[in-house]
This record gives structure tokens, C-alpha cells and sequence, in this order.
């Protein structure tokens, strides 16, 4: 029989009331060997009362011989939660299991002291189970290449000597593990390439020797509040580094300065992308400024941020920059910002006073979002002329010379949408953008009505919301300024679609 016609067997063994008709009566069925994965999940109103032992269970040494399996390549243990105990006898698995998951099992006390005999066991998930305090003394399976540890807030420790014992594994992601304060003593494997450390608020460290792990492409370090020492040479090692993101560090940043942080990251000659957030003690960046290599920005609830780095103008592969909830900026660098950016997004600055210098020579730039910057002023020169996105959202300084930043100049300009101005009118030359397709129009209360000459031909997609006056006018045919939008394939006022 076909692979397929076998696994097909096994899964259509019985149908749902077939099987409630069985297991009633005194046939018995049993998972054939074949089986290379089974799952039941019980649901509020199930009607099969036959498998309710299983959520009784307390441990699993009593249990089916799971060695008997030998083709099976993926287990879930999940939603046991009576289960207390693995016993070593349940190691004796499948030698080909691939994949583990033991998921809210929240009385979970011990794991298996066998579970490095898995040799082959790629994928280890453990998940929900509050109860687990500790790994198995002999530690993990050795061909391990992805481990995730989430919401076991007893675990203290993780496995002793994860550097010499799991030299294949590639991802190791943990969070809301409360009570974790360290690492393994001489840390992680060099074959990491992921590393997200999460939510883990006694965590007191990092993992000793990081300069060692020369594979890390991607490192996460969100809300560990706890966290008073970074090891040595912590940036000299991770050249290899593509991804780094600092958040809600508050601790991290207290201890060591954030600018003694920040001056290794001269060292990242591969990093790509650089997420700062929530870190209330920065205030600059290093002198040196950032390695011209960096693509994607993003500086986020840094409310004692006075300055960007030095030298912006020179960082040739930046594409976004985004800066949010920083009230301390006040301006950007003199030299302004790279040629290549893509997409600038201002948001929450409230006394930044102006976009960056010579903003009109900024030829690649696509998308310029501004949101609640009520000081920012309009820049010299005017935009860039080949924006294709702009929004503007509640900036009192730029209403009044809206009408003086020359949309007429705006020839690929495609979406345009604005938001929570005094504004009386749309800007002039708005009808002269053959390009727009997109036009939003948000919380305007004082614009009555469009221009006389009325809106792009080529609109595609009208939305007007919370724009009193204006809703009123372009009420479907009856409304004054009806006639200016009829052309328009799909317009949205008020939350409702029109066409």
C-alpha cells in the first residue's frame, strides 16, 4: 500500500460518530503503530465521554509504550493538567522522534532524566507548564537546532553545559520565564543564530562568553528589567549580528550608560537592523555614529533622547527611519539624512522643530509619515518630488502653510492622507496630482467643502471621516459638492462605503 493510502488509513481509522458509537459499546480501537501523528483536543461541549481519563492523568510511566512507535516523528503532550511526572521509562520513545511540544501542562514538575537519549529530536517546545523547575541533570538531546521555553515562571536554571552538549542548536527563544536568573556557566552554543530573551524579570545576566558566538544573526533583549551586567566584549564577537533590538531594558541601560552600550555597536560590521525602544536613559548615541551598513531604524519611547547619531548623512544603506515618543529631540543632525531613505516616520515629538535639512534633495525618499508633532515646521525647499505616501496627523505648524508646499511638484504622489488639522481648506494644486489615487481626509472639523476645480481624475479611493461639514456637502446626490466626487469608484464617508 502507497505512503500515502497508509497514513490516510490511519488517520480515517474511524469516523466521529462511528468512534462515540464504539467506544460506548465494548468494541476497542487502538491507535495502529503506523501512526506517525494523533492529537485530540476536547472542546466544551464535546460528546465523547470516553476520553476523559486522559485529562486525569498524573504521570505517564503506566502508560502505552510509546517504543513500540517506531515511526513516530512528532509528540504534543498538551492540556494535562494533572500530569506530574515523566519518568525516565518515558525517554524509551521512538529513536526517530523529531519534534516535542508539552504544552499547559501546568502541574509539570519534572521532565524525564533520559531526555538526551532523543538523539534524534530536532524541535523541543515546552510551553505553559508553571510547575517545571528544572532540566534533567544530563541536559538535552545533542541534535537539538530550535528550543523554546514560554510562560514556565517556576524554571530557575537552564540545562548545565548547553556550549559542549548542543553544538547544533540554531534558535533558543524564552519568555515569561519569571524566575530565571542565569544562564548556563560557559554559555551558549557558537552555533546560535537566534537569540530572544523575553519578559524574563529576574534575569540578572546575559550568557557568559557571547563574544564566542560568532553565528548570531538575530538578538532580542525585550523587558528583563533585572538585568545589571552584560558580558565583556559583548559586540567584539558578534560580527555577524544582522537584527538587534533593546527593549524596555530599563535596569540594562541604568547599570552601564547606554552610551558605553552603544559605542561596541561600531563593531556590528553586519548589522542591518537596529530596534531601540522604551530605554528612558538614552540620551545620545556614540560619537562615532552607526556603521554605514544599518537598513532599518527604529527609536521608539526614548523620552531623554536629545540627539540622533552623528554622521546620518552618511549611513548609505539606511532605508527606514522611524522615531517615536522621543520629547526631548529637538532637531536632526545638521547634515541631514541620507539620500537613499526610503521612508521617514515621525511620531509623538512633540518639540522637534524641524524636518531634516535640505529634505527636498532626499530623491528616494517614497513615504513620509507625521503624526503629532505640533511644533515641526514646514522645511525649506519642500518636499521631495518623488513621494509617493504622505500623511500628515495633528501638526498645528504645518496647516497654515500647507498650502504653500507645492503639491503641484509632487507628480508620483499617490496617497495622501490628513488628519486632525485647523485647516479651512485642502491645500491648492491638490486637483493638479495626476498621480493620486488614495485621498483620506480625518477629523478636519473646519473644511466645508473641495475646491472649485475639484479633485484628481485619476482618484481612485475617497475617505472622509469625522469631517462634519464636509460629510454634509457630499451627501450622494444631494450634497452641494457631490458633482466634485461622482467620478470617484469608491468613497467612504463616515464609515460607510458611498459606491
Amino acid at each position: 500500500m502507497p505512503v500515502a493510502e497508509i497514513l490516510l488509513s490511519a488517520s480515517l481509522q474511524v469516523l466521529f460518530d462511528r468512534l462515540e458509537d464504539g467506544l460506548e459499546g465494548n468494541m476497542r480501537y487502538e491507535v495502529p503503530r503506523i501512526a506517525r501523528h494523533s492529537s485530540y483536543l476536547g472542546e466544551e461541549y464535546d460528546r465523547i465521554t470516553k476520553f476523559q481519563p486522559f485529562y486525569e492523568v498524573k504521570d505517564l510511566s503506566n502508560g502505552v509504550g510509546l517504543q513500540h512507535f517506531a515511526s513516530l516523528k512528532n509528540l504534543e503532550i498538551s492540556n494535562c493538567p494533572q500530569l506530574v511526572i515523566m519518568s525516565n521509562e518515558d525517554t524509551e520513545l521512538a529513536a526517530d522522534l523529531e519534534y516535542l511540544t508539552i504544552r499547559d501542562c501546568g502541574n509539570l514538575e519534572k521532565l524525564p532524566q533520559g531526555l538526551h537519549n532523543l538523539t534524534s529530536l530536532q524541535k523541543l517546545e515546552i510551553n505553559g507548564c508553571s510547575a517545571l523547575g528544572s532540566f534533567p541533570e544530563m541536559g538535552l538531546p545533542s541534535m537539538l537546532r530550535l528550543v523554546e521555553i514560554i510562560n514556565c515562571k517556576n524554571l530557575k536554571s537552564l540545562p548545565e553545559g548547553m556550549i559542549h552538549n548542543n553544538t547544533f542548536l540554531q534558535e533558543l527563544n524564552i519568555q515569561n520565564c519569571d524566575s530565571l536568573t542565569s544562564f548556563p556557566r560557559g554559555g551558549l552554543p557558537t552555533s546560535l543564530e537566534y537569540l530572544c530573551i523575553n519578559g524574563c524579570s529576574s534575569l540578572e545576566s546575559l550568557p557568559e562568553q557571547m563574544q564566542n558566538n560568532t553565528s548570531l544573526e538575530k538578538l532580542e533583549i525585550t523587558k528583563c528589567h533585572s538585568v545589571t551586567i552584560f558580558p565583556r566584549g559583548l559586540w567584539l564577537s558578534t560580527a555577524t549580528l544582522k537584527s538587534l533590538t533593546i527593549w524596555d531594558s530599563i535596569e540594562i541601560i541604568e547599570w552601564c550608560n547606554i552610551d558605553s552600550l552603544l559605542e561596541g555597536l561600531c563593531n556590528l560590521s553586519s548589522l542591518q537592523d537596529l530596534h531601540i525602544e522604551e530605554c528612558p536613559s538614552l540620551v545620545s548615541f556614540p560619537e562615532e555614529g552607526l556603521l554605514n551598513n544599518i537598513e532599518t531604524l527604529h527609536i521608539v519611547t526614548c523620552k531623554n533622547l536629545k540627539a540622533l547619531p552623528n554622521q546620518m548623512h552618511n549611513l548609505t544603506s539606511l532605508q527606514y527611519l522611524r522615531i517615536k515618543e522621543c520629547p526631548s529631540l529637538v532637531s536632526f543632525p545638521e547634515e541631514g539624512l541620507p539620500n537613499n531613505i526610503k521612508t521617514l516616520q515621525i511620531e509623538r515629538c512633540k518639540n522637534l522643530k524641524a524636518l531634516p535639512h535640505r529634505m527636498h534633495n532626499l530623491t528616494s525618499l517614497q513615504d513620509l509619515i507625521i503624526r503629532s508633532c505640533s511644533n515641526l515646521s514646514f522645511p525649506e525647499g519642500g518636499l521631495p518630488t518623488n513621494l509617493i505616501e504622505l500623511h500628515i496627523w495633528e501638526c498645528e505648524n504645518l496647516d497654515q502653510p500647507l498650502s504653500e508646499w507645492g503639491f503641484q511638484r509632487l507628480p508620483s504622489l499617490a496617497r495622501f492622507f490628513i488628519g486632525k488639522s485647523n485647516l479651512q481648506s485642502l491645500p491648492k494644486g491638490l486637483h493638479s496630482l495626476t498621480s493620486l489615487e488614495v485621498l483620506g481626509i480625518s477629523n478636519c472639523q473646519k473644511i466645508a467643502s473641495f475646491s472649485k476645480v475639484g479633485l484628481p481624475l485619476m482618484l481612485c479611493k475617497l475617505v472622509i471621516l469625522d469631517c462634519p461639514l464636509l460629510s454634509k456637502r457630499c451627501r450622494q446626490g444631494k450634497g452641494a459638492d457631490w458633482p466634485k466626487i461622482a467620478h470617484i469608484p469608491l468613497i467612504e464617508i463616515g464609515g460607510e462605503e458611498i459606491i
